[in-house]
């Protein structure tokens, strides 16, 4: 290869390299998405992105819905990213009511079930893998043992000590 087919090649090469990167900058950014959030007849929580796919008895639910925050990957500044964030969840429990979500198998569960215990904090306790109707709200809730709901508030994993101050905040 001489040095001006050499010259040439490598020129086509930037030229495609700026105008991919032209379209890129230019086009116009997809994430940003509506999301609309439907309970079922069931109890079960489903999210999708568009209002032609919530069933026709539940878009009502879709008028009186506030919008959803965005979604990040993750929060900024926050320094123990393998916790989960509590979350708001439409909640059928009782205010101020602690349910507990666990597995016979869950070491945690049962340290979270003896903190609170010895917390004084009353709870009622669910086995998703025994109890088929709390499987399904616990998969509405999300996903991993413990979890625990205290009326309107989540929170996933072992974390004793943000359940106990929810707990006594509400009671």
């Amino acid at each position: 290869m001489n040095l001006q087919a050499l010259a040439l090649s490598s020129s086509r090469v930037l030229l495609l390299s700026l105008m991919f990167q032209f379209v890129l900058f230019v086009s116009p950014n997809t994430s940003d998405a509506e999301i609309y959030k439907y309970t079922d007849a069931e109890g079960m929580l489903h999210f999708v992105d568009a209002k032609e796919k919530v069933p026709e008895e539940f878009r009502e639910q879709l008028s009186s819905q506030k919008a959803l925050r965005a979604i990040s990957k993750v929060t900024p500044g926050r320094k123990k990213l393998y916790e989960k964030e509590r979350y708001e969840h439409t909640s059928s429990a009782g205010a101020g009511r602690v349910e507990l979500f666990v597995t016979d198998w869950c070491s945690y569960c049962r340290k979270l079930e003896a903190y609170l215990d010895t917390e004084k904090i009353a709870y009622k306790k669910y086995d998703i893998e025994k109890d088929k109707k709390a499987a399904k709200l616990h998969a509405s809730l999300g996903s991993g043992v413990p979890i625990t709901r205290i009326g309107t508030q989540v929170f996933s994993g072992y974390r004793p000590e943000a359940i106990v101050k929810a707990a006594r905040q509400v009671n």
